[in-house]
């Protein structure tokens, strides 16, 4: 009877250095297995981590190639208006130039809140904040498919590693 425990949740006679109750599954006390746990899961919410910002800054270099042909895109307006002459009853060439700017200048504010998202991310402070940059990058991203898929997935593993962050 020395070697043996009981089960607090049923009450059950347990071996000594049982994990978890063979009649009810109640987790034991077992700080060493505790330990280990939050270990492991501190370790998988580190690598959510990295691969989010890894993410962003990718995503940030996407946004920003797009930013760049939007603000220079004079050539591009051009053959538009040449290959689409319906275009010519929507927009005139200085209405088209100037959309393009604007959601070229959108492209690059997001491609820079994404990469203060990953800079955040990566140093595992303010949760909320992060989420929320990733849902603003998101969103202005969507000028670009890229933007969108990377961004919801960004947010999943962001949404995941919640526990590894320190507010």
């Amino acid at each position: 009877m020395d070697n043996m425990n009981f089960c607090p949740a049923c009450g059950k006679e347990l071996p000594v250095g049982t994990a978890y109750c063979p009649a009810c599954g109640s987790r034991l006390n077992d700080p060493e297995g505790e330990r280990k746990e939050k270990a492991a899961l501190d370790n998988e919410a580190l690598g959510r981590i990295k691969i989010a910002a890894i993410l962003l800054v990718v995503n940030a270099f996407i946004m920003l190639f797009f930013a760049i042909v939007y603000i220079t895109s004079t050539g591009l307006i051009e053959e538009m208006f040449n290959a689409y002459p319906l275009i010519a009853d929507y927009y005139t060439p200085e209405s088209l130039q100037s959309l393009m700017r604007t959601m070229g200048i959108v492209l690059l504010i997001a491609a820079a809140i994404s990469v203060v998202a990953a800079l955040m991310a990566y140093k595992r402070r303010l949760w909320g904040v992060v989420f929320v940059l990733c849902i603003v990058s998101m969103l202005l991203g969507i000028l670009t498919l890229f933007g969108t898929i990377i961004g919801v997935l960004v947010l999943y593993l962001i949404a995941k590693a919640k526990p590894a962050f320190t507010d």
